[in-house]
């Protein structure tokens, strides 16, 4: 009976051209777990200081349906829609008529490497083993971090990446993926009316988790395992002991269900595929970007994450051909630019370091390999 449930993949995206076609490469690996899949494209206008014009969004538009172009996939654009992951995912879900039994939740920056685990947890929800299967997160106010875990011996969210709930669950909910402030004494819904004499934060989809978390028993609950790059290249963190040791899982094979790089939409900010935003689409940008801060050893490892991101897209593009992406000389010229504007001369990262290349062998690689391999095997899967 479960056999006959099918699966809705939703993809929340700044539609960045390099960073969907890498993903939709990837998707190729298992789309045949997929009935459907909904990619809604919605614009990231933060840091732009003019709107998109008619031309390049003309050319965004060929691109999806050239190169994003599959039966199971249905794209829906909204460029007056300001990039949000949680409030987009929110508009789109409410207009959603026709999903089906399972939903699948991704961001453009997962990959999927183990698809016989994301096939057994799509199972596991198809017959109702448990309606809800994802990796938690505490991004949010410690205060409410620390009470979670006291009361409820888990954490308070999860990430909005490689989610899976059954949708007559999710639907019980009031569909709030955004983030969300409580004032001081404002009650909380999920947390049984407990109420904070002080102000507490959540990040995207922390409040729909806390209403899931009331909705459904612990043991239909199953906490998965990604493998967040986006964590480990955070500041002083990528060399450090604990994480070579996650990075040992690499070499010479992926254990990991899934790899979150994390934060790649906040590339799509500088508009890279642009090319008539070569300069003013770096103007004004996020103050930790900017050359001037860059004074010492310490802020430069304090940005790494930032300046991971970058390498990234780099990686990506120079995996691509331009028959593939017509915007790829766009990407590497506007990277030059930026780089040289708001980082330093160099952000590839080429210098050797120590990492442990398998379980028995221990050698010499590069940030920019580690990266490279990361992205080549989630395509030649």
């Amino acid at each position: 009976m479960s056999s006959s449930k099918k699966v809705t993949l939703i993809l929340t995206t700044p539609g960045d051209p390099l960073l969907l076609l890498s993903w939709y490469k990837n998707f190729l690996t298992y789309e045949h777990l997929i009935d459907e899949c909904l990619i809604f494209v919605n614009y990231i206008s933060r840091y732009l200081y003019h709107p998109l014009s008619d031309e390049n969004l003309k050319k965004l538009e060929t691109f999806y349906n050239e190169k994003i172009s599959h039966p199971k996939v249905k794209i829906t654009i909204d460029t007056s829609y300001i990039n949000s992951h949680g409030l987009a995912t929110s508009k789109f879900i409410k207009t959603q008529n026709c999903l089906n039994e399972v939903l699948l939740f991704m961001e453009d920056d997962n990959y999927i490497y183990n698809t016989d685990n994301l096939k057994n947890d799509l199972e596991q929800v198809k017959n109702e083993t448990y309606e809800l299967i994802g990796e938690s997160r505490d991004f949010c106010t410690d205060h409410l971090a620390e009470y979670v875990k006291e009361t409820k011996n888990t954490h308070v969210g999860f990430w909005p990446t490689n989610f899976i709930v059954s949708r007559k669950t999710l639907l019980k909910t009031d569909l709030n993926f955004g983030s969300r402030r409580w004032e001081a004494n404002e009650k909380f819904p999920g947390l049984g009316d407990h109420v904070f004499d002080k102000p507490t934060d959540g990040d995207t989809m922390i409040d729909l988790s806390l209403q899931l978390r009331q909705l459904i028993p612990q043991e239909k609950i199953k906490e998965i395992k990604m493998f967040n790059l986006s964590l480990i290249t955070d500041s002083n963190s990528f060399g450090t002991v604990d994480n070579v040791a996650k990075l040992d899982t690499l070499y010479p094979f992926i254990e990991h269900n899934s790899i979150h790089l994390g934060s790649m939409s906040s590339i799509s900010q500088a508009f890279l595929w642009a090319d008539d935003l070569p300069n003013k689409s770096f103007e004004g940008t996020d103050g930790d970007l900017e050359r001037d801060n860059i004074k010492n050893i310490e802020v430069i490892s304090g940005s790494f994450n930032i300046y991971c991101r970058f390498i990234l897209v780099d990686v990506i593009a120079g995996l691509l051909e331009e028959k593939d992406i017509i915007f790829k000389k766009h990407y590497l010229n506007n990277l030059i630019h930026y780089s040289h504007t708001h980082l330093f001369d160099s952000i590839f990262f080429k210098v050797p370091i120590p990492i442990t290349m398998n379980r028995s062998y221990t050698g010499n690689t590069t940030y920019y390999e580690i990266f490279k391999n990361i992205i080549v095997r989630a395509w030649l899967k």
